[in-house]
């Protein structure tokens, strides 16, 4: 339990088995900062956040289904 207050998360780049783009593995680590007031701090923050991270297919929601029919839970 120290360890969670104490050290800092892990990127997920380093535990990730495909590439995490950078700029979107800054706004996770944004997210898991230690001090709340370092997170962000409305969903609209991080919303843009996220809007701002290039892609290289834009995501839509026929993308978001077959990436969840694929990875999300069995239903």
């Amino acid at each position: 339990m120290r360890a969670h207050i104490d050290e800092a998360p892990t990127a997920p780049s380093a535990l990730a088995t495909k590439p995490i783009p950078p700029a979107l593995e800054n706004v996770v680590m944004h997210c898991l900062e230690k001090d709340p007031a370092n997170r962000p701090q409305t969903t609209l923050e991080l919303y843009e956040a996220l809007d701002a991270v290039p892609l290289k297919k834009p995501w839509t929601p026929e993308r978001a289904k077959v990436w969840w029919d694929e990875h999300g839970p069995a239903t």
